[in-house]
């Protein structure tokens, strides 16, 4: 189990109520958007990248300037963590973006408590129902000290 994905995703889970994933069967990515490393915008559009995904998918796209911390498989369920991305850059982001890679989103909303921020979008496709958490400056006790008061985003696509 990577401990830095396991805080990451407990933070989201607990932030916005989204049920992820705690172990982690192996990185399904090498190169650009590996784990630890920026994912290189689109070089022809500038609207982001994909990375490579686990299951029947094979590519997921990733916000601009995300870095992804996690990209795995847990029992047939896929499970990407990415940072460096606000939630406000990931509700426009994958308000287009969903669409154009053949999901539909049935969810998109944005929340905040003080400082804090949030978005939860809830969307169907290519046989998963997946969701996205975005959270901004985690704060949490017991929580890794290098995660904290970061933004970080949560991903979840079960197959359907």
């Amino acid at each position: 189990m990577n401990g830095h994905r396991s805080a990451a995703l407990a933070l989201v889970a607990g932030v916005a109520a989204f049920s992820a994933a705690a172990c982690s069967a192996g990185v399904t990515s090498a190169g650009p958007g590996a784990p630890g490393r920026p994912a290189a915008s689109s070089p022809a559009s500038g609207t982001g990248t994909t990375i490579s995904v686990g299951g029947t998918i094979g590519r997921f796209p990733i916000p601009p300037g995300a870095t992804v911390v996690e990209n795995g498989v847990d029992n047939k369920k896929i499970v990407i963590t990415l940072g460096s991305v606000t939630p406000a850059e990931v509700s426009r982001f994958y308000a287009s973006a969903l669409p154009r890679y053949g999901y539909r989103i049935t969810t998109n909303t944005m929340s905040s408590l003080g400082s804090k921020t949030g978005a939860v979008i809830d969307f169907t496709g290519h046989g998963y129902k997946g969701g996205i958490v975005a959270v901004s400056d985690l704060t949490s006790p017991g929580a890794d000290p290098g995660l904290l008061g970061k933004d970080f985003v949560g991903i979840e696509l079960d197959p359907a």
